[in-house]
């Protein structure tokens, strides 16, 4: 529960540390500005700015929600960042006190314990006590509770059906069926739509080409592991046609704009400044938008505390639904999931996997039933191969084969079709 790590990094006031406040400003100003001062006002505070540039991924959204478990601690302490740093030290000798380290234990549990009369979520308190501790590990002192907290689900989620999800696009708005189709057709997360450009889209939207592809790169996806390459389907390339071209004409309400590569691909309606220029959307307003339209749909109750449909469910939509269709090593790919046979799938080259993409054919609406048959042969046409020549290759084998009937044909043909997709797979995976 102690350490005799030196606090030199808490004593004086980072040099550098005007960065570390242009990182603390980005987290917070277009979110919670009412927590800018209590952020950039402590040297503390600074100090965990300063861990989590060098030592993490550097995302706004992880000191935003640090942010909200320290200012909650804070409150229940009634002391502010930098006077519980202090007290846990000896005299300002930079040796931290035993004592002081077993009292900060004690505090923290009785926080938990205040967190819990809330009714928080396990999940939530497990958070927010991670933020507590890193802090104090980012300014020299190690403070481990005796027993580790239960992180157990209070709601799961799950994936919107077809027919909520027409639902949702049929009381949507021009921007909001953008912002639904992208997340539930591209899986995207919520925080890599916030941060993508036309130039990610321009190329195949302008030459027509559908689906549209879209490269991401490392630095806009979460924890920034690697790059990544997705789709955008027909209903969802037509949405955003639309909702760019209105952009361009302009509104009653918004002027018209000019498009370039540097255009937010969703951008706010807000009027646009001389100097930020034109705003994209943010995370937090995406999720706030899709929230809204549930509640407007029906599909979850305003006051509902928990929902089972979240923002992002929808990403859960594209990879119940895309990973019926094709293997899941494919969908994880897509998901920006850096597995395995990342590389391998990386290698396969964008038409390969923009084949397959389209040959699942994932969409909004809900699905016409297929016959076992058609989805096999609607999958095989995904690996660039022929059902139908292989069909007539395997009967030349057979020239004597019986069939009394239609039915046995049928039979006898997915039975075929459905070893010859086991050996692509199989074979693929081999490669």
């Amino acid at each position: 529960m102690s350490t005799t790590k030196p606090i030199e990094t808490f004593a004086p006031t980072p040099e550098n540390s005007e960065p570390l406040k242009e990182y603390i400003a980005a987290s917070f100003q277009n979110r919670v500005p009412s927590l800018l001062d209590f952020m950039l006002n402590h040297k503390s505070i600074t100090q965990l700015a300063r861990y989590l540039v060098a030592y993490t991924s550097q995302s706004p959204n992880t000191l935003y929600n640090y942010g909200f478990g320290l200012k909650l601690y804070c409150d229940f302490a009634e002391k502010n960042p930098d006077e519980l740093v202090s007290e846990c030290f000896n005299n300002g000798d930079g040796i931290a006190d035993p004592k002081a380290i077993a009292r900060t234990v004690n505090l923290l549990e009785d926080f938990v314990c205040h967190l819990k009369t809330k009714k928080l979520a396990p999940g939530t308190v497990v958070c927010y006590v991670r933020a507590t501790r890193t802090f104090y590990r980012a300014n020299g002192i190690v403070v481990n509770l005796p027993h580790p907290l239960p992180r157990q689900t209070i709601t799961s989620g799950r994936s919107p059906t077809p027919d909520e999800l027409q639902h949702l696009v049929d009381m949507a708005d021009l921007r909001e069926k953008v912002i639904i189709s992208l997340l539930a057709l591209s899986g995207f997360r919520v925080g890599t739509l916030s941060k993508l450009q036309y130039k990610h889209v321009k190329h195949d939207l302008e030459a027509g080409i559908v689906p549209i592809h879209v490269h991401i790169e490392s630095n806009i996806t979460k924890g920034k592991y690697g790059e990544y390459d997705t789709f955008i389907g027909k209903e969802g390339a037509e949405y955003l046609k639309a909702y760019l071209n209105q952009r361009r004409r302009g509104t009653p309400k918004v002027p018209p704009e000019t498009i370039d590569d540097k255009s937010p691909l969703i951008r706010s309606v807000f009027a646009e400044t001389p100097k930020r220029g034109i705003e994209p959307l943010s995370s937090v307003a995406i999720s706030r938008i899709v929230s809204r339209l549930y509640v407007r749909t029906g599909l979850t109750e305003r006051l509902s505390h928990r929902h089972e449909l979240v923002t992002h469910s929808l990403r859960k939509f594209f990879r119940t639904q895309l990973g019926a269709c094709i293997p899941s090593d494919y969908v994880e790919y897509m998901m920006g999931h850096k597995g395995s046979v990342y590389n391998d799938i990386r290698s396969k080259g964008i038409e390969f996997l923009r084949g397959l993409y389209a040959g699942a054919g994932l969409s909004l609406k809900p699905r016409t039933t297929l016959s076992e048959l058609d989805t096999l042969k609607t999958l095989i046409r995904s690996w660039g191969k022929d059902p139908e020549a292989y069909l007539s290759k395997e009967a030349m084998n057979l020239p004597h084969r019986a069939c009394i009937g239609p039915s046995d044909i049928e039979d006898w043909q997915t039975n075929g079709l459905r070893k010859y997709l086991r050996e692509l797979i199989r074979n693929d995976k081999g490669g």
